[in-house]
Order: structure tokens, then sequence, then C-alpha cells
């Protein structure tokens, strides 16, 4: 019986070859852009599960309250004393480490020295010596319980072993790194890859907490309320009640920290998150690392419209051709065919259109990868042999696939009456209603294809409005030169006087950290008769005094700084403070010059800060936060090593030929390098560039799977109506009353959808831009734009077929009249 299917179905397929291609590509398209989102959602959510114990791990991270803020502030960190104190107070917990991070403090890439190469790395960490006890990575080399005990030992990567040795047999080998502290001789005690699986944690090397620099300041510090800055892990025993013990840390963080929280007037909580979801957690922790599941859930739902809408290609054309198969059925069922037997027998012919689909879809989808891949930012790989998790899906998906585009058909063409069949009648009713429901499956296809044009227009519009805002400083025409090495900051002020001497320099200024980097610093402040009750938490930056004229930043008050802002004999450090921070400390414009602010020390000790003028608010980080309180600190030219130039040429490589004179002349040794301000900025939306690539090349490719069935639908239509159109020719009628009679229906279809699809779009677009502090208004032309798009992509769908009868000879039309 199966054999005798599959030969009607190879036969049905070679007759209707148009039909047959059109489902056949539909389904192509559709199956490649469904499997490579499966793919991609699989690959996302893999992260940290490759860990023995990856159900029992988990970070501890802090939410803060400050007096003059009324949401709680999430963070991925805790102080530096909290995990040691709960691996020694709680017997629940197994292993426990931390990590540190040293890129927010300025240490975003290390120098390397071997021998004769010279080079930077983008990523260490500084962790506990149980960090390989907590989490498991494949060691080539090395004994990873033992690899981080010895002070300046280093744990490195296979590809930076390569780099570094030309071997991955690096064990017991020595290498001298410029980062946190001076040039130190460090030994290579380990090195791992990454065939585990993929983690949150994937640097290029690990150092130990017992060496110099940042380890030094963790391992003295007993801050239990501020120096939120390193991440914390637990490994917890089988059978622990992670809830029980969460439970327990109030009481925990009272205990040790009370006293440290009241001084600062701030509550602090601490809550576990697992491990294993925290790269999927971009939109509430880690934002620029990682995915959300609310973004993998609509990849995972428009994958699933875009196969729907291809299923449903397959629904319209094979009821659309009903009356040609009537007959066949008639006689199947005369000679005794059961409705079961036919409904196979159509399910195999879309199981058999599906399996062709798919069969095409592969190799495909295997040479679309790179392209893809660069559409997404991702590195998937389609392989066969190892993953078997891909062969689940790819068969889960010809199943699902073949069922969801023949259940339709197969129920509707097998349930003919016989005897109304071989009369030349039909049931009226059944086919009205086979009618409105090609109907309705066509405005459900631009109903999606709908939405997904408005989307990516917002989408579009607000990741333009991001990188086009007014930021409050001038971005372009900028370049930065990180100074990276510590041994060269003594020359910096010198690097600077002579970038300034150059014709294509119209300023140069010196900060800690530039825009679109994470400043770590703040510190909570208060007004001269006050206190800490009332402090308002303030982020700080430090500049020189050419910060404000290089960047272009507007000054509302007061004055901006000079070069005696500087000296040793000011009692107090100046600083200019923004818009934000006044109307939180409610000090009027006016008054602001010359106030003193105060933050309380432990032990009774205070700092003081003297306001000398006020800036318009910038936007140092994303746009999807508020401004918050923000103030410029003037510090000496040796410890700002950012160095940010404004330039007025156009011809860059002209002036980085003489920058990079300039620096190998003072900075011998050291590598050069520079960024463009303004795509440092743009780096900070990765995300929602990532986001709208993606809805545009979907929505792109929803609009062609539905025109296709449209396509299909109108040569149907044309063929049906192929002596009523010779008679109109012939009693007059023209060649565009002919192509709108045709296309008309259709129009109104797409215009139905339209309207249906504008308040769901408007309702899910709204609930997006919902994320972004600064946001675009959706106006009423976004809809009138995809409303046009809609149209007018159907009606040129359709008028190709239909011009095409339209100019066919009325002779042959009605020759058999």
């Amino acid at each position: 019986m199966f054999r005798n299917y599959l030969n009607i179905a190879i036969r049905n397929l070679v007759k209707n070859r148009l039909y047959a291609a059109l489902n056949i590509f539909g389904l192509t398209i559709g199956t490649i852009c469904c499997l490579y989102i499966l793919l991609y959602v699989q690959d996302e959510r893999s992260y940290d599960k490759h860990h023995q114990a990856a159900e029992r791990l988990y970070r501890v991270t802090s939410e803060l309250k400050f007096p003059d803020s009324k949401d709680a502030k999430r963070l991925s960190t805790c102080s530096p004393p909290i995990i040691p104190a709960m691996q020694a107070e709680f017997p629940e917990v197994e292993t426990s480490t931390r990590l540190v991070d040293p890129a927010p403090f300025g240490i975003e890439r290390y120098l390397f020295k071997v021998g004769d190469k010279v080079f930077y790395e983008n990523k260490g960490y500084v962790v506990d010596s149980t960090f390989f006890e907590t989490f498991d990575y494949h060691f080539i080399v090395g004994n990873p319980k033992k690899a981080l005990n010895a002070p300046q030992s280093m744990v490195i990567s296979e590809a930076l072993a390569i780099k570094l040795f030309n071997t991955t047999d690096a064990l017991n080998k020595t290498l001298q790194v410029t980062g946190q502290v001076d040039e130190e001789t460090y030994k290579v005690t380990g090195v791992f890859d990454n065939s585990l699986g993929k983690s949150h944690l994937m640097p290029d090397f690990f150092t130990p907490m017992n060496s110099r620099g940042m380890g030094e300041f963790v391992r003295s510090d007993n801050t239990w309320s501020g120096n939120n800055f390193l991440f914390g892990y637990l490994k917890f025993k089988p059978g622990t009640d992670v809830l029980a013990f969460e439970a327990k840390l109030p009481a925990f963080i009272e205990r040790h920290g009370g006293d440290q929280l009241r001084q600062m007037k701030m509550h602090k909580k601490l809550i576990l998150q697992p491990v294993s979801a925290i790269h999927t957690n971009a939109e509430g922790l880690d934002a620029s690392e990682g995915t959300s599941e609310r973004f993998l859930n609509m990849l995972l739902l428009l994958a699933g419209f875009i196969q729907l809408v291809a299923c449903i290609n397959f629904m319209n054309l094979s009821t659309a051709r009903s009356t040609r198969r009537a007959k066949e059925v008639g006689v199947r069922k005369a000679v005794g065919a059961a409705r079961a037997s036919l409904m196979g027998q159509f399910l195999s012919e879309s199981m058999l259109m599906t399996l062709i689909a798919v069969g095409l879809a592969v190799p495909l989808l295997y040479l679309l990868l790179p392209l893809l891949n660069q559409v997404t930012g991702a590195a998937l790989g389609l392989q066969l042999t190892q993953n078997w998790s891909t062969w689940a899906m790819i068969v889960a998906l010809v199943l699902l696939t073949g069922v969801v585009a023949g259940s339709y058909p197969a129920f509707y063409l097998s349930s003919f009456n016989p005897l109304s069949i071989f009369r030349g009648m039909r049931d009226a009713k059944s086919s009205t209603g086979a009618i409105n429901l090609r109907k309705a499956l066509v405005v459900s296809q631009f109903v999606i294809s709908s939405v997904l044009i408005i989307g990516a227009v917002v989408i579009q519009r607000q990741l333009d409005y991001m990188l086009k805002q007014d930021l409050g400083f001038e971005k372009n025409q900028k370049i930065v030169f990180p100074v990276r090495a510590s041994q060269s900051h003594t020359q910096l002020e010198r690097f600077r006087n002579q970038l300034s001497l150059l014709p294509e320099v119209a300023g140069v200024t010196g900060m800690s950290a530039y825009p679109g980097q994470f400043v770590p610093n703040d510190i909570s402040m208060y007004k001269a008769g006050e206190s800490m009750k009332s402090a308002t938490n303030i982020r700080f930056a430090f500049a020189d005094e050419h910060f404000m004229r290089t960047l272009k930043v507007k000054l509302l008050a007061g004055r901006d700084f000079t070069v005696r802002d500087t000296s040793s004999g000011e009692s107090r450090a100046k600083v200019i403070v923004n818009e934000t921070t006044l109307k939180s400390m409610n000090i009027p414009m006016d008054q602001a010059p010359g106030m003193v602010l105060t933050s309380d020390r432990d032990g009774g000790a205070q700092i003081q800060f003297t306001i000398v003028g006020v800036m318009k608010d910038i936007n140092f980080e994303r746009m999807s936060e508020k401004v918050t309180p923000y103030m410029i600190t003037i510090a000496p030219h040796e410890a700002l090593p950012q160095v940010i130039t404004d330039v007025n040429t156009k011809d860059y490589p002209s002036y980085l030929q003489k920058a990079q004179n300039i620096w190998t002349e003072l900075f011998p040794g050291i590598p050069f390098e520079y960024a463009f301000l303004d795509q440092e900025v743009a780096k900070l939306y990765n995300t929602e560039q990532t986001f709208s690539r993606i809805i545009g090349l979907f929505t792109l490719i929803a609009l062609l799977i539905s025109c296709l069935g449209l396509f299909g639908l109108s040569v149907f239509a044309a063929e049906q109506r192929t002596k009523e159109i010779g008679i109109r020719k012939v009693l007059g009628a023209s060649m565009a009353s002919l192509t709108g009679l045709l296309a008309r229906d259709f129009v109104v279809l797409v215009l139905i959808s339209i309207c249906i699809a504008s308040p769901i779009a408007w309702y899910l677009m709204s609930q997006w831009l919902q994320r972004f502090a600064y946001r675009i208004q959706i106006e009423w032309w976004i809809f009138v734009m995809a409303g046009g798009i809609a149209v007018a992509v159907a009606f040129l769908t359709v008028s190709v077929q239909s011009l095409r009868s339209a100019l066919a000879n009325p002779v042959k039309s009605l020759r058999s009249e």
C-alpha cells in the first residue's frame, strides 16, 4: 500500500510540475530558515550545560536599594568577602570561587611578550585557586586542581598557547605580561580548550587571586556594602534545597554587613542565579553579553510562522486544485476505497514534498551557513555525524511539516461524495467553505508578513534613533588611542602634546574611560546640611581640562576645568556634574557652582568635592538606560590612559600614520592601537543590530513565500476563468480592466490582512520599545508604508499571471465552445 501511495504521489508531482515546484520551493526556503533558527536557539541554550554539576552551580548576585532611588538596582556581582564567608559558614556549599574581570577597571587588554613576539590579548580573568574545582574545563596539559595554587601562575587557552609558543605543549613555559601591574613573569601551569562545551566564561587565560594586582586588593577588602565588582559562584552539595539556602541570606548579610549598610543608608539583598541561565539573561543582568529568553522565544515563534506560511501555500494550492482530483477521488471511493485510505494517500503526497524540500534544504543550509552566521553573529556548524540532536530536529520537522501541510487537504479531498462528482455537481456548502478557508489562509499569511514588515521598520527606526540621537557629546571625527601599558603612562602628557601639534588635530583630551565603555566608579554623596541618609549615588569618570572642548559638551553653568584644578594645593577635588545630579539632589542650577558635596567613609573619614560647573546630560551608556547622576572629576594627565583626539580631516590613513610615528617614538615595543569613538558607541547596540538584521531577513523570506502561494492561486484563478476572459476580450474589455479583474480579489485580501496586522504589530512593538528609556513613537505612516509594500508586492505577483491571461488569444480560449 505504501508503495502504491508513493507511485501515485510521484505521478501527481510530475503531472503538476508548476504547483509542485511552488510548494517544494516554499517549503525548502521555510525549512532552511526554521532549521537554522532551531540550531541557533539550541546553541544559545547549550551554554554551561556541560559541567558535571551544572544543576548545582549558582552565581551570587546583588540587589541594591539607595535612598534617592525608587527602584532597586540589580547587579550580577557581589562584594569580595561574601563568597569566602559563605564557604566557611554554610555546610551546603561544596566548593566556591570568585572571579574578577579587570576590563571595567581599564585593563581591557594585556600586553604579552615571549621572545620577539609582542601582542595584546583581550580577555583574562583573575580567579580563586578553586575555580577548576567548581567549573569543568578540558585540560590538554596540566592538573586543573593544582594549576592556580602558586602565585604568578597562568592557565591559557589552546589558541593562546599556539599563538605564544606554536604548540599546546606549553607547560612550565614562561612569558612576560603587562596588565594589572607593571611587567611580570608568569609560568604556564595549564592549557585548556573548549571541547566540553560553551560557557559564559570563555577567556584567553586565567591568573590566580593570590598574585599581585587585583588579587591583592580583593584579598584585603572587607567591604560588605559596596565594591560589588566581582563574580561569586557556589557549587552546592547534592540534595541541597537552594530555596531554603537563599532564605538564610538576609540574616547572613545582616550578620556580617549590617553596620556598613546602615552607615551607607542602603539595603542589600543577595540572590542566587543558576549558572545555566546566565547566557540567556541579557535583558536582566549582563546586558552586554549573551542573549535573552525573550529573544530566543521570538525567534522560535518566527520560525514557526515562516514554516506555517509555507504550509499554508500547500493547503491553498491543494484545495484550490481539488476539482481536478475530484473524479480520481470519486472512482477510488466507487471501487471501495475507504476515507482513511484516501487520507493516507494525500498525506503521503505532502510528506513526499516535505522530504524533497528537507532533502534540498539541508545541503543548501550547509552552503548558506557562512551568510546566515554573518547575519546573526553566530558561529554555527551543521554537524550531522556528531550531533544526533540535529537529526532529531530534522525528523521532527519533516513529520510536523508534512502533517500540518497535508492534514486539511487530506480531510477535504477525502470527504467528496462520489455521486455528486459523477453527476458534475459539488456540495455548494462544502465548496463555499473551502473557498472561504483559502481566503482566510491567504489573509493569515499576509497578516504574518505585514506584522514582520511593521516590526522591521520600527526596529530599524529605533536603532537609527539611538545611533543618531544627540548624546550630549560629539562622537564623530573622534579617534581614541588607548595607552594600556602602565610603564608608558609617564609619557602620556608628551604624547598628547605632540598629537595636538599635528595640523589634523583640533583638540586632545585624556579620560579614564571614554563614552561607550563601562564605568565602574560610583560614590554616594550629600550636600551641606544633609547626611548620608539622603545621599545620592553618583557615577564618575576622570578627565583633564580639555574634556569639555574636545568632546564639545555643553557647559550650562559655572566654569570649565583649568590646569590649576589638578594642583596639589587644592584641598578638594574639582568636579563638573550633569543636570540629572542637580535634579536628584534638589540643587538650583545657579547655586551649583562652588557647592561642596560630601561622602562619609569608614572610620568617620570624609571625601569632599567642589562643583565648578554643570554640564548638559550626556549618555555614556546605552539609551535603553536613563541618564543617571554623573560627574567628571579632574585628574593628572598620567592617570588618564584613554587619549581622545578631535580631528578635522577625512584623510584618516595619513593622520594615523603620523600618530603611529609619535607612538613608536614614545612607546617603543608597545603595539599601536586606535579606535573610532562613533564605532565604539555603536557597539553598545550590537544586540539590536543583530535583531534588526534577523527580522529584516526573515521578513523578506516570509513575504517571498507568501507571494509564491499567491502566484500559484492567481495561476489557478486565471485557469478557472479562461473562457470568461476570452468573452470579455471579444466584447472589448481592455487589458488594464482584465488585469484589475483578476488582481482585485487578492488585493482586497491583502488589505484586510493589513487591517488585522496593524493593531497586532502596534501592541507587540510598543511592548518591545518599553525596554528603552529613550524611544521613538510608532507613527501612522509606518502602517501605511507597510500596507503599501504588502499591496504592491501582492499586486505585482498577481499581475504577472493576470497580464499573461489578458494577453492570451481569445480564439484559443473559446475554441472548445
